[in-house]
């Protein structure tokens, strides 16, 4: 089993990919960690079975416009990631939540970057339409528990 859990900070992503783990007997991965963002380290990487992802390439096409860097990916390689996501045949999910709610966790583990809520705001309407644009489904987690969104992303996974 592989499950790619992606969305905007203060979406639950780790939480929820660590009980997702739990739950399935899977290992996390964090995509976004570590130097290398070559087609090649990401495929070795997706290509791990029994294992949650805990963020994407995703974030990669998203975060950098709103943190003034440029995208750390290779170029020309999104369409082929898609393609392992169908091929590995990778779950992916975006997790979204409310701005307040956004607020509160990110504020909650001292994010300096919270600061600018609408930044947030902007962010995660990016990820809602990167789902849409790519028939990714979208897990709401505001106002249910970690265990709730796990048994939400579970009705997708059986």
């Amino acid at each position: 089993m592989r499950i790619l859990l992606d969305g905007c900070d203060g979406t639950g992503k780790t939480t929820i990919a660590e009980k997702l783990a739990n739950e399935w007997g899977c290992n996390v991965i964090r995509l976004t960690y570590g130097g290398d963002r070559s087609l090649k380290a990401y495929f070795q990487m997706m290509s791990v079975d029994n294992v949650v992802h805990d963020r994407s390439f995703i974030s990669e096409i998203i975060y950098p416009k709103y943190f003034g860097r440029m995208c750390r990916l290779e170029p020309n390689t999104e369409g082929y990631l898609h393609h392992l996501i169908e091929n590995l045949s990778i779950k992916p999910f975006i997790l979204t939540a409310s701005p307040e709610t956004i607020q509160k966790r990110i504020g909650k583990r001292g994010d300096e970057y919270i600061k600018d809520i609408n930044k947030f705001v902007k962010i995660n309407r990016d990820y809602i339409q990167y789902a849409d644009e790519h028939n990714i489904p979208i897990i709401d987690t505001t106002g249910y528990t970690p265990e709730e969104v796990v048994k939400k992303i579970g009705g997708y996974l059986i």
